[in-house]
């Protein structure tokens, strides 16, 4: 029986559902810590139940702009009501708060297949997030923030506010955003907020090591003696200064160099950027394998937020080709192979996928 959750509220705004997943966003490897209640209390308003099921991991997958996913993939509707649909319904085998059966489209039939074959996999549709903007940029923006209206040009994107909370976790670096069609200001602090902002990587092509691996790693020819030392002498240059300037931003930055020396050292960070060597998960593209592989790479590692991108639904009259790309070839293909690799790790993870455009966040797997 597959593990279903719809949600047909149509009052549901992109705020109220960033605050249903932010409880998702509350990682489990971390429990009930000050840092966390602060994100769920400031960030998503809501308060946390002491007796959720926690999640170790958050990823987002965004796609810009935007057909009507919800018809042509996980929400089918009688080709009557949507004459431009090419694809084929799969009966989830469960009802909706309507009583009516769900039903998605054969364009994600791998991840139907997982959802109703594996109880340790569940999918939420929801049918009727949106935001409030006819413009293509704006509604983006806001649909990678917390915030909207005057707001959204002062307070942080997502993925800064998940740096900032999320600071001290898993391998140490707290979000990372593989960059490709993430959504306008994905990666944005904005205002005068000052807040670290996510760690933003670039893979693709034929480029199998990603650069960030160098630089998380021991610099060439020098062993962990040789930068223990490195570190003692810049420590005592640095003390002189410390106690001429005991501020907040000076701590900041001897903070900085720690957590900088602490992750080179462990040599744990590097290992998840690397992905020579290893199996991708199977795509459409070898650029998007790659994205992929590398998301859930550091979701396994422990980074516990990842924002990822592939491309774009904005189809004008397009849409089977659009969606047979974005869809079956890249999301059905590598989702359910990815979905069972978490899985294994014993470990929990939430996987929200957004078309940002007009109508939003349209899938939660």
């Amino acid at each position: 029986m597959a593990n279903i959750h719809t949600c047909s509220d149509y009052d549901y705004n992109r705020r109220q559902l960033l605050k249903l997943a932010g409880k998702g966003v509350v990682l489990g490897a971390a429990g009930l810590s000050l840092p966390n209640l602060l994100f769920m209390r400031e960030a998503a308003g809501v308060n946390l139940d002491p007796n959720l099921q926690l999640f170790d991991g958050f990823m987002q997958l965004f796609m810009t702009g935007g057909p009507s996913i919800g018809q042509d993939v996980a929400d089918y509707k009688d080709p009557a009501d949507n004459p431009t649909t090419s694809f084929n319904p799969i009966n989830l085998g469960v009802n909706d708060v309507y009583n009516q059966p769900v039903m998605v489209t054969d364009a994600i039939q791998n991840i139907a297949a997982k959802v109703m074959g594996d109880a340790a996999v569940s999918m939420s549709i929801v049918r009727s997030m949106r935001h409030n903007s006819n413009n293509h940029g704006n509604g983006q923006a806001m649909n990678t923030a917390w915030w909207e209206g005057g707001m959204l040009n002062q307070m942080p994107s997502i993925a800064p506010t998940m740096a900032y909370y999320m600071q001290g976790q898993g391998i140490g670096i707290p979000a990372v955003l593989v960059n490709g069609n993430n959504g306008n200001d994905a990666n944005n602090a904005r205002g005068n907020v000052r807040i670290p902002t996510a760690l933003t990587v670039t893979v693709g092509g034929n480029q199998n090591n990603n650069p960030v691996v160098e630089a998380l790693g021991l610099p060439q020819g020098v062993d962990g003696a040789r930068y223990t030392r490195r570190k003692a002498m810049l420590d005592k240059m640095n003390a002189k200064f410390l106690s001429a300037n005991p501020d907040g931003m000076a701590r900041a930055y001897e903070k900085a160099t720690k957590d900088a020396f602490d992750i080179t050292m462990k040599g744990d960070a590097a290992q998840a950027f690397d992905l020579a060597g290893k199996t991708l998960l199977p795509a459409g593209n070898n650029g998007i394998a790659q994205w992929a592989t590398l998301a859930q790479n550091l979701l396994l590692a422990g980074v516990p937020y990842i924002s990822m991108g592939i491309g774009g639904n904005d189809a004008h009259g397009n849409t089977p080709n659009v969606i047979t790309n974005n869809w079956q070839n890249n999301i059905d293909t590598f989702l359910p192979v990815m979905l069972e690799n978490l899985k294994n790790s014993g470990k929990r993870y939430l996987i929200q996928i957004c078309e940002i455009g007009r109508a939003s966040c349209r899938e939660r797997v």
